[in-house]
């Protein structure tokens, strides 16, 4: 069972310096091929240039594949931009619907206080008809009027603020 183990360790080692080797020898002729790569291109830029005219229309084409790349830059940039605009009108139309439900919101909420402030008024005056020796309760009630419309107008700020 031990000899079985280490004859499959051998094997494997040697498997493993097999693929190591390979491995190096793939990048080696990467590096080959990336010299010989560089070395045609420069051939070719000396092809180019041994001639004006041939040099000439190598340096425009060029120039053109530089304005091409250049072009569909900014034709995906401006689509990109004219996305982020189709999204930020999107979010201040969601926005204005947003605030014009709670300015309509606080209308009613005014509006509410505002009819039961007059109930409360027409209430104190029938009362005031009947009990009008109690002019000091009129004076109380006064005074809890004011107090309900000072709250009301500070409900209405928090809510505006809340908003």
């Amino acid at each position: 069972m031990e000899i079985q183990s280490k004859q499959e360790i051998a094997r494997l080692r040697e498997i493993s310096e097999v693929a190591t080797y390979q491995v190096g020898a793939i990048n080696d002729m990467k590096v080959l091929d990336e010299k010989e790569f560089q070395s045609l291109r420069l051939q070719l830029l000396d092809l180019q240039s041994k001639t004006d005219d041939k040099s000439e229309i190598g340096k425009l084409h060029r120039h053109i594949l530089s304005l091409q790349i250049s072009e569909a830059t900014a034709k995906r940039k401006q689509l990109q931009s004219d996305n982020d605009l189709a999204k930020q009108k999107a979010l201040l139309l969601r926005t204005e619907q947003k605030l014009d439900e709670k300015d309509q919101s606080l209308f009613f909420i005014r509006q509410e206080y505002t009819q039961r402030i007059r109930y409360l008024r027409t209430a104190l005056q029938v009362n005031l008809f009947i009990y009008q020796p109690l002019i000091d309760i009129f004076f109380l009630f006064r005074i809890i009027v004011i107090n309900m419309q000072v709250h009301f107008h500070y409900v209405s700020k928090n809510h505006m603020l809340k908003q």
